[in-house]
């Protein structure tokens, strides 16, 4: 055993040695090689460094421009930075709530604190089994990652969950509820937790255009986007 232990450890440093002093003619194999060694084997705050650094840019030239050219959008990944696409207790609890249309202090806000939600999609002739069948039915929740993908805006179908972006505006991911024909192409989205969808000078939910719509969401992973969330609070 102990024998094999020290054939073990005598191949290892040979291995080591053969990277570290590589016999290959060619200059720019034992310059790759001397690379490899000091990146797999050199364990210090440099090397460390180094790691960090082709990491970085193998995602930022690599993997982001592929992930690009796989989905057809520029923005195949997004964050969920909001709690508007949650349902607080689960499916059946958010759709019979009118929690969403009160003030923080639990005052009413209008005649909608009689409303549920599940009355409110009714007015868009969006059913609770309708509801059920569509993506995401669960909704999301904050620091969820998002894959998109580029899906022509005329492939959308009600109950589709987008990403659009209003100007400067970070991407907005909601659900859609309504399209409609005026010349051009129009959604209606709302977030699920949302009372109505919202519509202020600068953010109009009933008329999404073409111009801003980015993606369909395809893909949900879970929580990761905390780490993105964390970097933003901090930085």
């Amino acid at each position: 055993m102990a024998e094999c232990k020290k054939k073990m450890k005598q191949t290892k440093n040979e291995k080591m040695l053969r990277f570290r002093y590589p016999k290959d003619k060619s200059k720019t194999i034992r310059i790759l090689k001397k690379i490899w060694y000091f990146m797999r084997y050199k364990d210090s705050t440099l090397s460390w460094i180094f790691n960090l650094a082709i990491a970085f840019i193998i995602i930022k030239f690599v993997f982001i421009p592929g992930m690009e050219t796989a989905f057809s959008t520029e923005h195949p990944m997004v964050v969920v930075i909001s709690e508007s696409m949650e349902h607080p207790g689960g499916f059946d609890k958010w759709l019979n709530s009118k929690k969403a249309f009160l003030r923080p202090d639990g005052s009413c806000r209008n005649d909608d604190c009689n409303i549920t939600q599940e009355e409110r999609y009714l007015e868009y002739n969006i059913t609770k089994s309708d509801l059920k069948s569509y993506p995401f039915s669960g909704g999301l929740k904050r620091g969820d990652i998002m894959l998109i993908r580029g899906v022509n805006a005329e492939d959308i179908v009600v109950g589709d969950v987008i990403v659009f972006q209003l100007g400067d505006r970070y991407p907005t991911i909601h659900r859609v509820i309504d399209i409609r024909i005026e010349e051009k192409l129009f959604f209606t989205t709302k977030g699920d937790k949302n009372r109505i969808p919202l519509n202020t000078p600068k953010f109009n939910e009933s008329a999404i255009t073409e111009e801003i719509y980015i993606g369909k969401a395809v893909f949900r992973i879970p929580y990761l986007g905390h780490l993105h969330l964390l970097r933003s609070s901090l930085f």
